[in-house]
């Protein structure tokens, strides 16, 4: 908008304690998508991803398979196997935006029956916000910002 500074895309680089990389990308308007939450995730021997537009798969390599069998599976994650399929419709039926509350709820009241900690709690909210602003602090020096990981 002219005249008004948004924050509508954001573009960084993360070194992990362990040497690995990662890079995160965050848009309020991409085009073409509508809600395109999602990960993928690439190491040595295979590799993952989500997308929150089709939520009811993984798709998923395993690079340990025989070469003539190594591809990208597609696993269904609303089988009578999952941990939430219990709270929703019968196995094989899809999931929508909506179960996911319904799994957090779950979760959350499982937490308080067994009184064990739930997250997200108010420590990891405080982690989030110290590390957008390394982020914003690392953005505005153009250097590396460390963030201490830290177990609360």
């Amino acid at each position: 908008m002219p005249g008004r500074e948004v924050d509508d895309a954001v573009m960084l680089m993360a070194r992990f304690a362990n040497g690995s990389l990662g890079s995160f990308e965050a848009s309020r308007f991409g085009i073409g998508r509508r809600n395109g939450m999602g990960f993928e995730m690439y190491a040595e021997r295979g590799s993952l991803a989500f997308d929150q537009e089709d939520m009811n798969r993984l798709r998923f390599f395993d690079r340990s398979d025989a070469p003539s069998w190594q591809a990208v599976r597609q696993l269904l994650v609303t089988g009578p196997d999952h941990p939430y399929s219990s709270n929703f419709w019968k196995p094989g039926h899809i999931i929508g935006y909506e179960h996911t509350f319904i799994a957090t709820v779950a979760d959350f009241l499982r937490a308080l029956a067994e009184d064990e900690p739930f997250h997200p709690n108010f420590d990891d909210a405080l982690r989030t916000q110290e590390l957008i602003e390394a982020v914003a602090s690392s953005a505005a020096s153009g250097r590396w910002q460390s963030v201490e990981s830290q177990n609360r």
